[in-house]
């Protein structure tokens, strides 16, 4: 369907890990993004793929063709804030 998305055994797997987690209240009343919990829990897609964040500024940057080159220069771990996603959905 989209060239590059998880698969529905990955968010399966994130649902069993989660599931299984001590410290699931912890997650509780927040918004949880599987690709993150696939970095937490060190889970791969069925293809052996590392699924990316739609946070992570280097992967938003690779979507666009003219600034794709800046895309192997940022680290994984520079994200976009989750109020920042808030702020696009708002209709105000």
């Amino acid at each position: 369907m989209f060239e590059g998305a998880e698969s529905v055994e990955f968010t399966g797997k994130c649902i069993v890990s989660l599931a299984k987690d001590p410290n699931l209240m912890s997650k509780s009343g927040r918004i949880l993004m599987t690709p993150e919990l696939g970095r937490e829990y060190n889970l791969v897609d069925v293809d052996g793929r590392v699924i990316d964040s739609m946070r992570q500024i280097n992967w938003l940057l690779g979507r666009n063709p003219s600034t794709a080159w800046v895309q192997r220069w940022l680290p994984n771990f520079i994200k976009m804030p989750f109020w920042m996603f808030a702020l696009k959905g708002s209709k105000f």
